[in-house]
């Protein structure tokens, strides 16, 4: 699989754009014609994995200091799905970021949810490629969420740290424990 960086020349710009919008629900993207420039703003590492093609791209906040990246968007083209692309950018990701613990949220497990089925395989897909539930939720526009991280305890206040650079109007992250 090869990784390339986005800029804002990025070659498959309308291919982004499309993925973004079928991927995430309106409430948790970033608008398309915002993308670009709020990843410059933010200094975020966003990479378009291609394999043969264009096949997902990822978005993360970094920081070398903490050893720590946040995944905050993640996804691989629906026609590509489960041919193992997402292992592949997971893979890949930890030797771009080795060394580091990376952190991501993701709906949280609730049985009363429409698409818990849906939540259950996103959960098995991340602890089957090295994630763990870190028993911490994750509130923030008004979104609940729940974080998982790579490489041992979840290191809550380096995270607070990085998260803390993040600067958007309405922006109030909450972090607190889970019981699961």
């Amino acid at each position: 699989m090869e990784f390339v960086k986005i800029t804002q020349d990025f070659e498959d710009k309308e291919k982004l754009y499309a993925l973004n919008e079928e991927a995430f629900p309106k409430e948790e993207r970033i608008p398309s014609r915002k993308l670009l420039a709020l990843l410059q703003e933010l200094g975020c590492d966003a990479w378009a994995f291609y394999e043969g093609g264009f096949v997902g791209f990822a978005i993360l906040l970094s920081d070398d200091a903490l050893h720590m990246a946040y995944l905050s968007y993640f996804t691989i083209d629906g026609a590509c799905r489960s041919r193992g692309y997402g292992a592949a950018a997971l893979a890949k990701l930890a030797e771009v970021y080795e060394g580091y613990q990376i952190v991501l949220d993701m709906e949280r497990m609730d049985e009363e949810a429409d698409n818990y089925g849906q939540r259950l395989r996103r959960l098995a897909f991340y602890e089957r490629n090295g994630y763990r539930r870190a028993k911490v939720g994750f509130q923030y526009f008004k979104m609940d969420l729940e974080i998982m991280c790579s490489r041992g305890q979840f290191r809550e206040q380096e995270f607070r740290q990085l998260i803390g650079r993040i600067k958007l109007p309405g922006f109030v992250p909450k972090l607190y424990p889970l019981e699961k």
